[in-house]
């Protein structure tokens, strides 16, 4: 994906607000098992997702999902998740999600860039793994 390209979704979500994103519980609305019905029409996407507490408000968290697997890259953290690899999890009926749907080569630009401005309290800006600051782009406002 071309720089051009990233700048553009970039500059689309900058003017983004956390007041004014879309979020919805991932809490079954039947039953105590699953997700809300909305988290199935990520499958087969790539782009952000942003997990706040229901109650206090408080960003925990933003993800993003590259390779059109927003679904199951999402879902894990909303389940005990234990292992190699394993990450922040949440019980689905105390957190909220917001997402933004990207390109695929602009979710990590946009993901680094959400984290810059908002600061959630669990992401961590490092070099191994995590949001990495070698992946900026020349032109891109971060």
């Amino acid at each position: 994906m071309d720089a051009d390209r990233i700048a553009e979704e970039i500059q689309r979500v900058s003017t983004f607000t956390l007041d004014g994103l879309p979020w919805m519980s991932p809490a079954p609305t039947a039953g105590p098992r699953g997700f809300a019905p909305w988290i199935r029409s990520l499958d087969g996407e790539s782009g952000v997702y942003l997990v706040r507490d229901r109650e206090s408000g408080d960003l925990l968290y933003v993800g993003e999902s590259h390779k059109g697997r927003l679904y199951s890259t999402l879902t894990r953290h909303l389940q005990e998740w234990h292992g190699f690899g394993s990450g922040h999890s949440w019980d689905p009926a105390d957190v909220e999600i917001a997402v933004v749907l990207t390109s695929p080569g602009a979710a990590s630009a946009v993901q680094f860039y959400m984290v810059q401005r908002f600061g959630p309290v669990l992401n961590e800006v490092r070099g191994d793994g995590g949001i990495d600051r070698e992946d900026t782009i020349e032109g891109v406002p971060f």
